[in-house]
């Protein structure tokens, strides 16, 4: 009977702590958002007041155009939402960043996150995803060291529903990437995978090109 009480205490703490967690994910994630909107303005601001300055050439407009940075190390934690290009490019050496895309407003906008989750299968997960790509009105997300493959993988891919999929199983307890997308909108051609890297073409289905 003590054994049986005391596991019962044990599974509410941890589900207690799970929700803990994923409502800090859901603030971190919502100010990133909002951070980048506000970088997203002053980029607009920057190539407006361009429009203006006969002179100010492509190298003072791209110093003078936000670049989206990424702390050294890998992305451990918090869910990154990114609103980038589709084509990487224009990179810069910072030293203590890692430039991770140059926008500019010609260029085709995606909003997509990407997230080293360290393990899908937790009670709640999908849910996160789901209120993560309607808050931030996302149709595109990568998901690395899932951890989790098969039919359990399977099945918390479905709920979080985005219908394209390419997926890279883990290995027992390691590994796993998930790239999943919204057909609607992307046609996605994988050109080459590893077990730590997938390598792939993303057009947007609505452009005129």
């Amino acid at each position: 009977m003590d054994n049986t009480a005391s596991s019962s205490s044990k599974n509410t703490d941890r589900e207690l702590m799970e929700g803990a967690i994923l409502d800090r994910m859901r603030e971190v994630t919502k100010q990133q958002w909002e951070d980048y909107q506000l970088a997203t303005n002053l980029n607009r601001i920057s190539e407006t007041n361009a429009n203006h300055k006969p002179l100010l050439n492509q190298d003072s407009l791209r110093r003078e155009t936000p670049v989206l940075m990424g702390e050294d190390g890998d992305s451990r934690g918090a869910p990154s939402e990114q609103q980038g290009t589709a084509k990487e490019g224009n990179k810069k050496s910072t030293k203590g960043k890692e430039p991770m895309f140059h926008a500019k407003a010609s260029e085709l906008i995606m909003n997509f996150i990407v997230w080293n989750c360290r393990g899908a299968g937790g009670k709640g997960f999908s849910t996160l995803i789901r209120d993560l790509r309607k808050d931030l009105d996302v149709n595109f997300v990568i998901l690395l060291e899932t951890h989790i493959s098969g039919v359990r993988g399977e099945r918390v891919r479905n709920r979080i529903g985005l219908n394209g999929s390419f997926v890279v199983e883990a290995r027992g307890q390691s590994g796993g990437i998930w790239c999943l997308w919204d057909s609607n909108f992307w046609k996605v051609e994988v050109m080459s995978h590893t077990f730590q890297f997938v390598h792939m073409k993303i057009k947007d289905k609505n452009a005129n090109q």
